[in-house]
Parts: C-alpha cells; sequence; structure tokens
C-alpha cells in the first residue's frame, strides 16, 4: 500500500496535509465512490485528525480529498507515529475501512 508505514505521507511538521486518495476495486479499476459517506473512524493522535475535511474530488473516479488544516497539524507527533484509518458508509449501512494511512511529520 502506497501509504503504509513504510511509505509514508511526508509532512513538515505544522503545514497543512492534502492530499488525494484513490478508491480501486480488487482487480485495481477505480471505484465510483458517489454513493458513500466517508469518516475518520480511527486515528493516533485522535485529537490532531478531529479537523479533517474529506470531500469527494472525482467520486465517479474513486478520487477523495484529504485536507487537515495546519493548526491540527500541529498536534501531530514528530517522527512516523501518526496514522489514520478512513471508513466508507454504503448506503446500504454496510462500513469498510482503509488500512493504517501513516503520516511521517519531519
Amino acid at each position: 500500500m502506497p501509504m503504509s508505514q513504510y511509505n509514508p505521507v511526508e509532512v513538515t511538521y505544522g503545514s497543512c496535509i492534502d492530499f488525494e486518495l484513490v478508491y480501486r476495486d480488487q482487480n485495481g479499476d477505480v471505484e465510483d465512490v458517489t454513493d458513500g459517506t466517508f469518516t475518520i473512524c480511527a486515528a493516533r493522535p485522535a485529537e490532531a485528525f478531529q479537523s479533517v475535511v474529506l470531500s469527494k474530488s472525482d467520486a465517479v473516479n474513486g478520487a477523495i480529498h484529504f485536507h487537515l488544516p495546519s493548526e491540527a497539524a500541529e498536534k501531530l507527533n514528530l517522527g512516523n507515529v501518526n496514522w489514520v484509518r478512513i471508513a466508507r458508509s454504503f448506503p446500504d449501512g454496510c462500513t469498510d475501512t482503509t488500512e493504517q494511512i501513516w503520516i511521517a511529520t519531519r
């Protein structure tokens, strides 16, 4: 996974964090996420990720934009110890979650 503990999103301490996630099915094809709802389901440190904004930047092509404002990013710990998991809720009530997305703060 591109954002694993061994290949984290690398950021500068205190700067806002912006990146795109693209949801893919088991065959690697992009998924239409138009009907999904996205939330943070787990994080470390939890208080740092309370201000995350998740928006559908290109839902038909599976793209979700992740934004963490700089004020919240200042609550992250230095090093490769921060992570977040995103829950995707479907209209039928089912939920699926991402693996841990690691964020290394330098």
